[in-house]
């Protein structure tokens, strides 16, 4: 029996017992540059062992997370592949190993200190970097995902919904990539962070990196109508959304303002969620299609989350990485 057919049969199995039917599971990835290392080490211990109680009806990311939640679901779906192997070979790489890439990420990170006054540091359109940076993101997708075949992995019975979001900087429109309509440029336009990357074209359009519209997207987890509505939202959070002392540097206060914006698009997303809740609770809603969803998170490391989102040290990436797994198995013992 092929690693796929087992797949399938795990997802159409029924809790033995009990008589209830499987949980419908959505994961969001938040982005969060090269922290998003967690969120792959998290995919590849979930997805590597899921709750035969569950399944799996949608991935969805931006930026870092919008990395990790397409090499998982290929990884998933893919003949002779798994979620680990994809995931650990898209982040092995996207790891500065060389050391060419080492004096660049040096840079990025000194250059992530520097105000945002001060040209050309972070000024993508000065900085020859920004062209390399992208490159070197987009071959590596290309290496290790073959997005021509997302058209037939969507065909797949039931194969979980993929969900990428990026926003239009000319219109200030968020923009959604379902499925096959999602390519390398897609995954890097999610991953375009201003001030680090120039906009990527994409039909004429220009995209910027997905935090700045839905991070994650969540809400068509539950409007729309061809995804199975999830019984539970698990979403992998990289940026704390509170703090426990209040700013009063310089440093800290531009730190926390950051932290507002890359989490504002989650809240709104979550909200929008907890409100569906609360009319079905209310009996406002009737239709028989929607139900409450139990939101769930699973957590970066406060103390990983104050380190920053460019560094791509082989030794910082491996240990976001091996903090997923190890937060993964302990939200496996909490559903248990």
């Amino acid at each position: 029996m092929t690693r796929l057919n087992r797949l399938l049969e795990l997802l159409d199995r029924r809790r033995s017992g009990s008589g209830s039917t499987e949980r419908t599971v959505a994961i969001a990835c938040q982005g969060g540059g090269s922290h998003a290392a967690f969120t792959a080490g998290v995919l590849d211990e979930l997805l590597g062992e899921f709750p035969s109680s569950h399944r799996l009806v949608g991935l969805s990311g931006a930026s870092g997370g919008a990395v990790s939640a397409v090499a998982a679901w290929y990884g998933l779906l893919a003949a002779g592949e798994t979620s680990g192997s994809v995931l650990e070979a898209v982040w092995d790489d996207i790891a500065a190993n060389t050391p060419w890439d080492r004096w660049v990420n040096g840079m990025a990170v000194l250059g992530a200190t520097v105000p945002a006054s001060v040209e050309p540091a972070e000024n993508p359109y000065l900085n020859p970097g920004s062209d390399l940076g992208r490159a070197h993101l987009e071959r590596t997708l290309q290496e290790h995902v073959d997005f021509t075949s997302f058209g037939e992995l969507v065909d797949l019975r039931r194969a979980p919904a993929l969900l990428v979001s990026a926003v239009n900087v000319r219109t200030g429109s968020p923009q959604l990539f379902r499925d096959d309509e999602i390519t390398p440029a897609t995954v890097v336009a999610s991953s375009a962070i201003p001030r680090v990357f120039e906009p990527v074209d994409i039909d004429g359009e220009q995209y910027w990196d997905g935090f700045l519209s839905q991070n994650p997207p969540i809400r068509e987890f539950v409007t729309d109508g061809t995804i199975p509505a999830p019984d539970e939202l698990w979403i992998v959070r990289l940026t704390p959304e509170t703090v426990e002392e209040m700013p009063t540097t310089a440093e800290a206060i531009d730190g926390r303002v950051r932290q507002l914006v890359e989490t504002l698009s989650l809240r709104q997303e979550r909200r929008f969620v907890e409100t569906v809740n609360e009319w079905i609770a209310d009996g406002r809603l009737a239709d028989p299609s929607l139900t409450e969803t139990t939101i769930r998170h699973i957590d970066l490391p406060r103390e990983r989350a104050g380190r920053s989102q460019l560094d791509r040290r082989p030794s910082f990436v491996a240990d976001l990485y091996g903090d997923g797994e190890d937060a993964a198995r302990a939200f496996r013992r909490q559903l248990a």
